[in-house]
């Protein structure tokens, strides 16, 4: 295989491009990213810093454990080649919320070592225990979208949740403007996307565990439980370790700074997840050299686009931090330059590492986020150390940069060769940011990383 595939008809009729397919994802994920913001700016006008300081603790806790034992139940049934048949889908239905009901249990027992460890109130942690169990309820009816390749209605239904999401969340805070605002909406908000996933189509579900199709979900599911263990420590390990060095309001500025700087990877990533994923996956075994074409030119123009964005963002980062919040949340803004660096690395693996899973090669994906973690390990501590939160982002800049080059190394043996794009496009971000800050510096606004 190499470095492209073709775009396959989904199923149920719709005949839609591949970038048909990547336009509809990237605008959903344009207003998701929408909400997402504006929830953000009004809650910080109405709640402390430290409150979300407890939040990136109480999330980062609560996506660990979910990953805890992550079997890649939407990858299983996005891969296999029974994935839509009843017997698959219920059985991997029923194992994920066994799996959720286990979590929650295990998360409960451990909250009051947790409480202890953040010198946080328990109750906060017994109450987000429920979150696994909540999120395992959910239809398999939204992976079935993925497997389909329908895209909008997969889109449609995400950016739903999200409105939900912003209306309870903003509502609960102006009632009571705690934490326990933010802790109740966003169970809330998972209790009712379980709930909305049921009015997606799906056949009907019932409790069933067939053996065979345990042990191929087990089978499969090994790499990915490894891969996204390694991913949720590479991903958040920054998060937890900030949150035991520093103070709960540093770590609602970083919080803010790399909740916004996260979003140009979660688009690759759901660009790559639901659009090239399956495609690739689908194609594995045949070449066709027209839409290997094809799918380079449209990674070409991804790549081609983030670099430009992410470039123009990072060069005013500090300037939209003063205009979007009040003055409580400025030292967000210097971390926000630092951490989009670190998002330019994470676009272009996102969008490596897909293309690994797509061709089967799990353990790839795997190993580039233990390389990521280690570098994480060894520079974050130090960097710390010497500057405090800024020399902390610096390491993860270098850990991101470091899971990239692993990834395509490994591509190579699949004959997956975008190192050129990659290279290509990296030149470019720098060229951008690099003019970008000389404008700032003849406009005597100083230099982002240093604030206003």
């Amino acid at each position: 295989m190499t470095d492209s595939a073709s775009p396959p008809r989904p199923e149920g009729g719709e005949q839609s491009s591949l970038l048909h397919k990547i336009m509809w994802t990237a605008g959903a994920f344009g207003a998701s990213f929408g909400l997402k913001l504006a929830s953000t700016i009004v809650l910080a006008r109405l709640l402390a810093p430290e409150i979300f300081g407890i939040m990136v603790v109480v999330n980062s806790i609560r996506l660990g454990m979910e990953l805890l034992t992550d079997v890649g139940i939407e990858q299983n049934i996005v891969n296999h080649r029974h994935g839509l048949t009843p017997r698959f889908f219920n059985t991997a239905w029923t194992m994920q919320i066994l799996r959720g009901l286990l979590l929650s249990l295990l998360f409960a027992a451990l909250s009051p070592l947790l409480a202890s460890a953040y010198r946080l109130d328990t109750s906060i942690f017994l109450a987000v225990s429920l979150a696994p169990l909540l999120t395992s309820l959910a239809s398999t009816s939204i992976f079935v979208l993925v497997k389909t390749l329908e895209v909008r209605r997969r889109n449609l239904f995400e950016l739903q949740a999200e409105v939900v999401n912003f209306l309870l969340c903003v509502g609960l805070a102006l009632v009571m403007p705690t934490v326990w605002a933010l802790i109740w909406g966003m169970l809330l908000s998972i209790a009712a996307r379980s709930a909305l996933s049921y009015r997606l189509p799906h056949p009907a579900h019932r409790l069933m565990l067939d053996r065979a199709h345990m042990r191929e979900i087990l089978d499969f599911g090994k790499w990915i439980m490894a891969s996204s263990l390694l991913n949720y420590a590479s991903t958040y390990l920054d998060r937890l370790f900030i949150g035991r060095m520093a103070t709960m309001q540093a770590l609602g500025f970083y919080g803010i700074a790399r909740n916004i700087s996260d979003l140009p990877g979660s688009l690759a990533g759901r660009l790559g997840y639901r659009v090239f994923f399956p495609l690739i996956a689908r194609l594995k075994t045949g070449r066709d050299e027209v839409a290997m074409r094809e799918f380079t030119r449209i990674r070409l123009l991804i790549v081609v686009t983030a670099a430009c964005g992410i470039a123009a963002v990072a060069a005013v980062a500090d300037i939209a931090v003063d205009l979007l919040y009040d003055d409580r949340y400025r030292a967000a803004g210097p971390l926000l330059f630092l951490l989009l660096l670190s998002a330019w690395f994470a676009v272009l693996a996102q969008l490596n590492e897909v293309a690994l899973l797509g061709v089967g090669n799990a353990s790839g994906v795997s190993y580039a986020n233990g390389v990521r973690i280690a570098l994480l390990c060894a520079a974050m501590p130090l960097g710390f150390h010497y500057h405090g939160l800024a020399g902390a982002t610096c390491g993860l800049i270098l850990s991101e940069a470091g899971r990239l080059l692993y990834l395509c190394l490994r591509q190579r043996r699949h004959g997956i060769l975008f190192w050129r794009q990659d290279m290509g496009a990296t030149l470019l971000f720098l060229t951008v940011g690099g003019l970008l800050l000389l404008a700032r510096l003849l406009l005597g606004l100083g230099e982002p990383w240093s604030g206003r």
